[in-house]
C-alpha cells in the first residue's frame, strides 16, 4: 500500500514542478537565494495539492524524497536530496496583489476650513454669523444657547449648526501605539459666513443683546446680522 502511494506521489504535479525548479534553466527570484518558480505554473499545482500537504510531508520523509513545508500565505518550500527549492506566491497578482501597496495617511482637518456654507438667513429675522472658520464644541454651542434663552424672553431660537464630528484624544504621557484613543468631545466645523443662531419674534434690541452675550462663548470672530 505504501509503495503504491509513494509511486502516486512521484507522479503528482508538485513533484514534477520541484524537479523542474532544480534545473539550471529556472530563473532566480528576488525573494530567496534558492531557485523560485514562476507563479503562473505554481498556482494550479498548489491548488491541486494543497489538501494533501499534511500527509505529503510525512510521506516525503518516510519515502526518502525529502520534506515539504507549506506556508498558506507565502507559498511552500521543499527539501529533497541534491535539490532544494523554495516557491513563493507572486505578490503582484491574486488576492494578495495590494499587500505591498502604500496608502496616504488621512490627515485630520487642522487647517483652515475653506468654502462657504449656509451664509443666508433662512428661519429667523436676526442671526449670529461667523466671520472665520473654526471648530465649535458641543459645550460651547450649549453655552451660547443658554445665554440667548436667559437674555431673551419670548421669541423663537433656531440652531443652524450641530456637533457631528467626533474628536478622540489619548491620555497624557502615554506610549505610542495600542490603538486609537477614545472620543473626548464632539465639534461642529463652521465655515466663514455660517449662520450659528437665528432668532425670530422679538425686537431688534432684545435680539442684539442676546446674540452679543452668546458671541462671547465662541473662540472665533462673529457679528450680528439682520434681514
Amino acid at each position: 500500500m505504501a509503495t503504491r502511494v509513494i509511486s502516486q506521489i512521484r507522479k503528482l504535479p508538485l513533484v514534477n514542478a520541484l524537479r523542474q525548479a532544480s534545473q539550471p534553466s529556472a530563473t532566480p527570484g528576488s525573494y530567496s537565494s534558492r531557485w523560485i518558480m514562476p507563479s503562473t505554473s505554481v498556482g494550479p499545482t498548489l491548488k491541486k495539492t494543497s489538501g494533501l500537504t499534511p500527509a505529503m510531508g510525512s510521506l516525503f520523509r518516510n519515502s526518502g524524497l525529502g520534506s515539504v513545508t507549506a506556508h498558506p500565505r507565502s507559498g511552500f518550500s521543499a527539501s529533497i536530496p541534491s535539490m532544494s527549492v523554495s516557491v513563493r506566491y507572486n505578490s503582484t497578482s491574486g488576492i494578495y496583489a495590494n499587500v505591498r501597496k502604500r496608502f496616504t495617511k488621512e490627515r485630520r482637518n487642522r487647517g483652515e476650513i475653506k468654502g462657504v456654507s449656509d451664509n443666508v438667513l433662512s428661519f429667523g429675522k436676526y442671526a449670529l454669523q461667523a466671520l472665520e472658520p473654526a471648530w465649535i464644541t458641543s459645550k460651547q454651542i450649549t453655552a451660547g444657547q443658554l445665554a440667548i434663552k436667559r437674555n431673551m424672553r419670548g421669541g423663537k431660537l433656531f440652531m443652524r449648526i450641530f456637533p457631528h464630528k467626533p474628536i478622540s484624544l489619548r491620555p497624557a504621557e502615554t506610549r505610542m501605539g495600542r490603538g486609537k484613543g477614545n472620543i473626548a468631545f464632539w465639534v461642529a466645523g463652521v465655515k466663514t459666513g455660517r449662520m450659528i443662531y437665528e432668532i425670530n419674534g422679538v425686537p431688534e434690541s432684545v435680539a442684539r443683546k442676546a446674540i452679543t452675550v452668546a458671541a462671547s462663548k465662541f473662540p472665533l470672530r462673529t457679528r450680528f446680522v439682520k434681514c
